[in-house]
């Protein structure tokens, strides 16, 4: 490989790199108009494809799994939180009156009852919403 080639590689990594680190980042909840501005800096289809999957991802209702694959406590949107503080502060990020899909609301054991019960309590105290949708 060529070291032009090894630039260009490392250029197109970084364009996804860096939009995976503002649109799915822990610490803050990426607005329409940062996801446009990164959108219109993507260098490739695949970063574009990376920024319309998160804009999905944001749109209400947002959301929880409360059993991630990834060895996470939950995943909110596209983001993966590590523990209750974290997805406490992810949740206190979004704008009041978001609304939000825990999944199922007949959890099928005692600890998804539990995680369940625990996720409703924070999303309901930083003063969000529930999905009330009754057809799942």
């Amino acid at each position: 490989m060529g070291s032009r080639d090894f630039v260009s590689e490392r250029r197109l990594r970084l364009d996804d790199e860096f939009v995976e680190a503002l649109l799915n980042a822990a610490g803050w909840v990426a607005s329409k108009e940062t996801a446009d501005r990164a959108r219109a800096a993507c260098m490739t289809d695949s970063c574009r494809k990376r920024v319309d999957s998160a804009r999905q991802s944001l749109q209400p209702p947002i959301k929880v799994a409360l059993d991630p694959v990834l060895s996470g406590y939950a995943m909110v949107g596209a983001v993966i939180v590590r523990g209750r503080k974290q997805f406490e502060s992810k949740i206190a990020q979004f704008p009041k009156g978001t609304v939000f899909d825990l999944g199922t609301k007949s959890p099928d054991n005692a600890y998804r009852k539990a995680r369940f019960d625990e996720a409703r309590k924070i999303v309901e105290g930083a003063g969000l919403k529930l999905n009330t949708d009754e057809h799942r």
